[in-house]
């Protein structure tokens, strides 16, 4: 990779390619795709728990306090240890 540009003229240091670490928060709901990796379950096994338990079919199917319900169950839940 080459040096950014250096316009005509320019006063300062050389400028550079500078590398920025982004944040990227997970809403709730995408949370639960990592807990239900984390703990080894299939979208299947996370589908019919939410039949079960909510009568739901889908994680978008919940309101916010059924997400949170699920979200800190799953937590509670033994992690399988990958990765």
């Amino acid at each position: 990779m080459s040096l950014p540009h250096i316009p005509p003229n320019w006063e300062g240091e050389e400028p550079c390619w500078k590398l920025i670490a982004g944040v990227m928060e997970l809403s709730e709901i995408d949370l639960i795709l990592v807990e239900m990796k984390g703990i080894g379950w299939s979208l299947e096994q996370g589908r019919s728990y939410l039949k079960r338990n909510y009568n739901k079919c889908s994680r978008q199917q919940l309101n916010k306090d059924e997400i949170r319900e699920f979200l800190n169950y799953l937590k509670s839940l033994p992690s399988i240890g990958i990765g």
